[in-house]
């Protein structure tokens, strides 16, 4: 019986995945937050919502350019304030676009909605917001872009703050036998080396 081996981006995608489910139920009620991770070689995009009173976790396929929005809606008792806030995050370079993140409330519908768009590494270029609300750049680390406060109000009239993070261009993972063969081939070269420099004297 043969037995598939997940590949190296697969089970770092599942280790996100498992990372993401431990931080939605550490994460104390009052905590309201979108986060937006992208995954590991482009595999996609994961989603951690806790926000109006909803809380889940999905995971999106990559496209030629990764384009996600969100959209939720308070339950009865909510109420959520009119805004609308978008952000540009820069390559390292601090000069190119890399994603865009825009979040609008709206209290005639009790919601508000997140679009994330990343441009791949094949794709076209992204045009920037002409007057953003904050710009960032890059680390390839969880970033908090924002802390909107007051979004909206509980059933009980208690004020809520909602945090957006991203994280944008994970690093690839290297696949084990690639790593494998590397440091193999580092390790034949270097007694090789040694064994030549015996020789000569």
């Amino acid at each position: 019986m043969k037995m598939s081996v997940p590949s190296a981006s697969r089970l770092a995608a599942l280790l996100l995945t498992l990372i993401i489910g431990l931080v939605v139920a550490a994460s104390p009620a009052s905590a309201d937050f979108i986060q937006i991770l992208e995954l590991p070689n482009e595999s996609g995009v994961a989603l951690l919502v806790d926000a109006l009173g909803a809380t889940f976790a999905s995971q999106t396929s990559q496209g030629a350019i990764e384009n996600v929005t969100i959209i939720i809606t308070g339950a009865n008792g909510w109420t959520v304030a009119d805004f609308h806030n978008t952000y540009n995050v820069l390559e390292p370079n601090g000069t190119e676009i890399s994603d865009l993140l825009e979040v609008t409330g709206s209290s005639t519908s009790r919601s508000i909605t997140a679009v994330f768009t990343s441009d791949s590494e094949n794709g076209p270029p992204l045009l920037g917001f002409l007057h953003p609300t904050k710009t960032i750049t890059e680390t390839g680390a969880p970033q908090d872009v924002d802390t909107i406060l007051a979004y909206a109000f509980d059933p009980t009239g208690t004020p809520h703050n909602l945090t957006l993070t991203i994280q944008s261009d994970v690093e690839a993972v290297p696949e084990p036998t690639a790593a494998f063969l590397l440091l193999t081939g580092c390790a034949t070269l270097f007694g090789y080396a040694c064994g030549r420099k015996t020789l000569k004297n």
